[in-house]
C-alpha cells in the first residue's frame, strides 16, 4: 500500500469514526435528561412538595400534552411557554423514576388527537392570526391512570408561577377520583334552617343556605354539624370550624382531636361578627367568637376583645352624620396585603374584612404560621368597645403599632392537644398537619361578597371581591395530599433588572424632591404676592408694584434654576443607565471570549512544552 493509499485510508477512517462520535453524541443528548438550575429561587425545579408525591406514587400516571405546534400564526410567547411547559412536564417524569410517563400530541384538524381532546373536555380557541391555517388552538394536559382521567382544559399563561400546584394536583385527582366531604359546624345559619330549628328566628330570609354554602355543594358533598349535639366527624374530609361561640367541651374535644388524627380545618373566628347581631345589646351588638381554647396550645391566638384597623386600607363607608368616610376598621385589603408566594392568595387582588381580628404568634410556638392576608405597617389594636366612634376621632387618636397583622393565616407543623391527660384522647398530631385560620367571620357573609343581578329572568351572582375566591383556594388545596399544600408559587421567570430600577427609582426620589421644592417656593410667592396686594389702597390694586415685580423675577429664575437641575437629574439617569450598558457589552462581548482565548492560548502552551518534553 502506497503513501497516498495508506493517507486516505486513515483518513476516510478517521472521518467515519468521527460520524458515529457524532450521532452517539447526539444520541445520548437526546435521550438523557439533565438539567442544572442555578437560578436563586430554583424557578425551573420541582418543589419538595411534588418529590414527595411523586416518589409515593403506587399507580402509573400518564400525562397527555396537548399542544397545536404547528398551527401557524402562534405569538411567539406562546411558543416559548410551550417549551417551558415540556420541560416542566420533563421534569415531573424525571423525578417519578418511571412513575409517570409523559406524551406530547399535536392535535391536528380532523385527527383523532383532536377528537380525543375534544373527548376530554379540552377548550379549543381560534386565535391564529394566519387567514391560511387550518385547524384550532389546543394546549391542555390530561392525567390518565387505570381507567380515570382528569384535565387541565387549558394551560393558561398568566398562571404560569402555579402551573407545578396545577399539574401536581391533576395527579391527585386523577388518582383520588372520589367526591371530598365538607363538615360545617357553626353558631350561624350557614347551611340554612327550618323554621323550628335552633337557628330560627324568622320565616323569612333564614332558611336559605348562604351562597358560599351553594358553591360547595357544586364539588363537594356539604354534612351540616350542630355544634350543641354529639359530634360525629368520620368521614368528614375537611372541616369548617364557623363562630365557635360557647360551645360544649364535647365539641371542642371532637375539633381538636380531628386535628390531632390529621383531619384538615379551616377557622372563621371573629372578635365582632355582623352576622351575628343581637338586638337586646344597644352597646354591643354584634357577637364575639373564641376558640382560643384551642389556638394558645397552637402557637397563635386571636383576641376576641380586639379588632384591627389599617389607615392604609381603609372602605368607605356612610357615617353617622349623613356623609361618607374612610373607616380603617373595615379593611378592603390589596397589593401587598396578600402573600405572593402562597398558591391560595397569589392571584388575589382585593378582599372586604369588616371589623375583623388580628393573630398573633406565641413566642414559644413550635408550629409555622404563615400569613396569607396580613394589613399594611399603618395598622394598630382597636378595643372593640371603641369601634363605634367616628372614623375622623378615630384616625385622630390613631397610634400606629408599625407592624402587619395577619388577618388570615396558614399554620402548619406538629400540634398538641388543648386537652393533654384526658382518657384516650391523643396529646399531639399523629403527623404534621395543616390548618387555615381567617379572623373575620363576616367574609362568608352574602351581603359583603356578592351583588344580585338580573340575567334573562334569572337571578345571577356578580362578586364584589376576592373573599369567595379565598375560602375556595384554601379548601381545594387543603383537601389534597399534605404534600400539595407545600407546594408554593414559582418565581417569575422574568427576572427584573434591580440594578436599573434602583438607578430610577434614586432618580424618581430626587426629582420628586425637586418638585416638591418647586411647588413649597410657588406657594410662598403666592403668600407674598398676596400680602403686597392687600398693603395697596384700591386705586392702586391693578398696579404691579415694584416689589410684586421683583419677587416674581425671583420666582422665574428659580423655577429656571430647578428646571435645568431636574434636566440634569434626567441626564445623569441616563449616563448611569448607559454606563451599565457599556460595562455588560464589555462583559459579554470581550471579557467571556478573551477568558476563552487566555484558555486555549495557555492549553496550547501546555501542548508544545509536553511535546518539547517527549
Amino acid at each position: 500500500m502506497n503513501f497516498f493509499s495508506q493517507k486516505f485510508l486513515t483518513s476516510a477512517v478517521g472521518l467515519i469514526a468521527l460520524l458515529a462520535v457524532i450521532i452517539i453524541v447526539n444520541f445520548v443528548a437526546a435521550n438523557l435528561y439533565f438539567r442544572w438550575d442555578i437560578t436563586e429561587a430554583k424557578t425551573y425545579s420541582l418543589t419538595d412538595g411534588t418529590k414527595k408525591m411523586l416518589s409515593d406514587l403506587d399507580q402509573d400516571v400518564t400525562l397527555k400534552l396537548f399542544y397545536s405546534s404547528s398551527l401557524r400564526g402562534q405569538p411567539s410567547q406562546i411558543k416559548a411557554f410551550a417549551g417551558r411547559v415540556k420541560d416542566l412536564l420533563k421534569e415531573y417524569e424525571n423525578a417519578s423514576k418511571g412513575s409517570v410517563k409523559v406524551e406530547v400530541l399535536d392535535p391536528k384538524l380532523d385527527s383523532d388527537e383532536e377528537e380525543w381532546a375534544l373527548k376530554y373536555g379540552l377548550k379549543r380557541v381560534g386565535f391564529s392570526s394566519d387567514p391560511t391555517a387550518d385547524g384550532y388552538f389546543y394546549f391542555g394536559i390530561v392525567a390518565e391512570a387505570l381507567d380515570q382521567n382528569a384535565a387541565l382544559p387549558i394551560v393558561d399563561i398568566s398562571r404560569e408561577r402555579y402551573l407545578e400546584y396545577d399539574v401536581s394536583q391533576l395527579i391527585y385527582q386523577v388518582l383520588n377520583p372520589q367526591k371530598k366531604t365538607i363538615g360545617v359546624i357553626s353558631s350561624l345559619p350557614i347551611t340554612g334552617t327550618d323554621k323550628d330549628d335552633m337557628y330560627g328566628r324568622n320565616s323569612k330570609g333564614v332558611n336559605q343556605p348562604w351562597i358560599i354554602v351553594n358553591e360547595l355543594k357544586r364539588n363537594y358533598v356539604v354534612k351540616n354539624i350542630k355544634p350543641d349535639s354529639p359530634v360525629n366527624l368520620d368521614g368528614v374530609d375537611i372541616l369548617l370550624v364557623v363562630h365557635p361561640k360557647a360551645w360544649p367541651d364535647e365539641t371542642m374535644i371532637a375539633i381538636d382531636q380531628y386535628v390531632m388524627k390529621g383531619g384538615k380545618v379551616i377557622f372563621f373566628v371573629d372578635p365582632l361578627c355582623t352576622a351575628d347581631r343581637d338586638e337586646h345589646s344597644p352597646i354591643m351588638p354584634f357577637g364575639a367568637s373564641d376558640a382560643n381554647v384551642l389556638f394558645e396550645k397552637w402557637g397563635f391566638s386571636v383576641d376576641p376583645e380586639k379588632v384591627v384597623a389599617d389607615l392604609d386600607h381603609p372602605t368607605i363607608l356612610s357615617s353617622q352624620s349623613g356623609g361618607q368616610e374612610k373607616n380603617p376598621l373595615w379593611i378592603s385589603a390589596s397589593g401587598e396585603c396578600f402573600n405572593g408566594s402562597e398558591i391560595m392568595t397569589a392571584q388575589l387582588d382585593r378582599m372586604l374584612l369588616p371589623l375583623t381580628g388580628a393573630i398573633i404568634k406565641k413566642q414559644d410556638a413550635k408550629t409555622t404560621l404563615t400569613p396569607l392576608v396580613s394589613t399594611s405597617l399603618s395598622a394598630s389594636l382597636i378595643a372593640k368597645t371603641e369601634v363605634f366612634q367616628e372614623a375622623s376621632d378615630l384616625r385622630m387618636n390613631f397610634n400606629s403599632d408599625v407592624k402587619n397583622y395577619p388577618m388570615v393565616a396558614k399554620v402548619s407543623g406538629q400540634f398538641e392537644s388543648a386537652y393533654q391527660g384526658m382518657t384516650n384522647l391523643l396529646s399531639y398530631s399523629e403527623s404534621d398537619n395543616t390548618i387555615v385560620v381567617f379572623a373575620d367571620v363576616d367574609v362568608l357573609c352574602d351581603q359583603y361578597n356578592i351583588r344580585t343581578v338580573g340575567f334573562m329572568g334569572m337571578q345571577a351572582y356578580q362578586p364584589l371581591n376576592n373573599n369567595y375566591t379565598l375560602i375556595l383556594n384554601a379548601i381545594n388545596q387543603l383537601s389534597g395530599d399534605q404534600n400539595l399544600i407545600a407546594i408554593r408559587a414559582r418565581d417569575s421567570y422574568e427576572r427584573p433588572f434591580t440594578v436599573v430600577q434602583d438607578l430610577e427609582k434614586k432618580a424618581q426620589n430626587e426629582w420628586l424632591s425637586k418638585e416638591q421644592a418647586l411647588s413649597q417656593q410657588y406657594e410662598n410667592l403666592q403668600r407674598q404676592l398676596f400680602e403686597l396686594q392687600q398693603q395697596k389702597d384700591d386705586s392702586q390694586r391693578m398696579i404691579i408694584s415694584p416689589e410684586q415685580e421683583k419677587k416674581i423675577k425671583e420666582f422665574q429664575n428659580q423655577r429656571q434654576q430647578i428646571a435645568r437641575e431636574l434636566k440634569q437629574v434626567r441626564k445623569n439617569l441616563n449616563r448611569d443607565k448607559e454606563k451599565l450598558g457599556f460595562y455588560l457589552k464589555l462583559f459579554n462581548i470581550a471579557l467571556v471570549p478573551a477568558i476563552v482565548c487566555l484558555i486555549g492560548i495557555f492549553l496550547a502552551i501546555r501542548h508544545q512544552y509536553r511535546v518539547k518534553q517527549r
